[in-house]
């Protein structure tokens, strides 16, 4: 289970224990820990059979822990529970290499369904997550989000941007040179049609805010 909050991590634990025949190996609250912990089990000859990932996590993205896991075990069944909005990353994590995708506001009632059905090869998804891939792959012309013509990578500087990171912060945390967070961030202004880095600031602030409130909600359910 990969979540930075430990009462989230904590309550997972509970649910999935309460189920014969599912047996919780371990928990990490970083990507860098997690990808660690399972390559050990690995080598040990117990690798895990799925792991839990939120994409809301500190220094390494949850979307990069998904790839990162999936090049080393390509049989590795990977589930999302996060925050973050279904219509913007639920595709992302399934380019990614998830098998499922949960929203945090649902885990409590469907967690232990969307465990079961992935380890049994199956994918888990929303209704609404279903249709957007369906129109994704027919070429519908569904409208698309402005902030869906970011990469992967984009989007991890936008929410840092967010968070009130600085260039260098935002540079050490994804361990890459300013350089390229500067690159980055120029093509996510030219993206969004923002003309300056204050509008780009306050639009980032806007949305990770929102993200953030709706945590804190779904923490304080959980204490």
């Amino acid at each position: 289970i990969v979540d930075d909050h430990p009462i989230v991590r904590r309550g997972y634990r509970s649910l999935l224990a309460s189920v014969s025949n599912l047996d919780v190996m371990g928990e990490a609250a970083t990507g860098e820990a997690a990808l660690s912990a399972v390559q050990e089990a690995s080598e040990a000859g117990t690798p895990p059979d799925l792991v839990v990932v939120d994409l809301g996590l500190e220094g390494m993205s949850g979307l990069e822990l998904i790839k990162r896991l999936t090049r080393a075990l390509p049989d590795l069944r990977i589930l999302v529970v996060s925050m973050y909005e279904e219509t913007l990353y639920g595709e992302r994590a399934l380019q990614a290499g998830a098998h499922g995708y949960v929203r945090k506001q649902k885990a409590d009632a469907v967690i232990v369904d969307a465990v079961q059905s992935v380890l049994k090869g199956n994918y888990f998804l929303s209704a609404d997550l279903q249709q957007r891939v369906v129109h994704r792959y027919t070429g519908d012309g569904r409208e698309t989000s402005v902030l869906e013509s970011l990469t992967d990578r984009e989007l991890d500087i936008f929410e840092r941007i967010g968070r009130g990171l600085s260039t260098r912060e935002i540079a050490e945390d994804l361990h890459i040179s300013m350089k390229t967070v500067q690159t980055h961030r120029s093509n996510i202004q030219e993206k969004l049609g923002v003309d300056t880095i204050e509008k780009l600031m306050r639009r980032a602030v806007l949305w990770t805010v929102r993200y953030n409130r709706s945590e804190e909600r779904r923490v304080g359910k959980e204490c």
